[in-house]
C-alpha cells in the first residue's frame, strides 16, 4: 500500500493557518479591556473603512483575467498606529472575514488570509512597539522622532505579508 503524498501547497497553507489562528485567540485571549476604546472614533472610522474597501475591491484585468485588490491595509496600517497591535488585527480579521463570506470564498482561503495578516502585523506591531512603544497609552500616539520606526514596521508588514501570499502560489 502506498501513502499518498500531500502537495507541498496544502502543507504551507494548513501550516499558515493554523500559526496564525493560533497567534490570533493568544492575542484575544491576551487583550484587556484596556485595549479597546471603543469611544474612540478614530478606531471606528479606520475600521469602518477597512471593512468598506475589503466589500468592494478595485478589479484588475490582467492576462485574460480579472484581479481583485483592496486596500484595507491603510486603514488596517493606522489602527495600529493609533490603536495597537490587539485592535488592528481583530479589524483587519473582521474585515478580511466579511469581505472573504461576500465574495463567496472557500472557507479555508478566508481562513489564511485572517492567518497571514494576523501575522504580518503582529510583526510589525511588535517591531514598533519595541523600537518606539507606539502606540502610546498617554499623549499622541507617535510623534515624528518615530517616522524611522513606523517605516521599518511598515516594511516588516509589507515583506512578511506578501511573503506569505506568494508563497502559495510559488509552491
Amino acid at each position: 500500500m502506498r501513502l499518498r503524498t500531500i502537495p507541498p501547497v496544502v502543507l504551507y497553507v494548513a501550516a499558515v493557518t493554523s500559526v496564525g489562528l493560533a497567534l490570533l485567540a493568544a492575542l484575544l485571549l491576551l487583550a484587556r479591556t484596556t485595549d479597546f476604546d471603543l469611544r474612540s472614533e478614530a478606531l471606528w472610522l479606520f475600521a469602518t473603512f477597512a471593512v468598506l474597501v475589503e466589500l468592494f475591491p478595485i478589479k484588475i484585468a490582467r492576462d485574460d483575467e480579472e484581479e481583485e485588490i483592496t486596500t484595507s491595509t491603510t486603514f488596517i496600517f493606522a489602527l495600529l498606529l493609533s490603536g495597537g497591535t490587539i485592535v488592528a488585527v481583530v479589524a483587519q480579521a473582521v474585515a478580511s472575514l466579511i469581505g472573504d463570506l461576500s465574495r463567496r470564498k472557500p472557507l479555508w482561503k478566508a481562513a489564511f488570509n485572517i492567518s497571514q495578516t494576523t501575522l504580518s502585523l503582529a510583526a510589525a506591531g511588535a517591531l514598533l512597539e519595541g523600537l518606539a512603544g507606539v502606540p502610546r497609552v498617554v499623549g499622541p500616539a507617535f510623534g515624528t522622532g518615530d517616522i524611522p520606526a513606523i517605516l521599518l514596521s511598515a516594511g516588516v508588514f509589507f515583506l512578511t505579508n506578501n511573503a506569505l501570499a506568494g508563497a502559495a502560489p510559488a509552491l
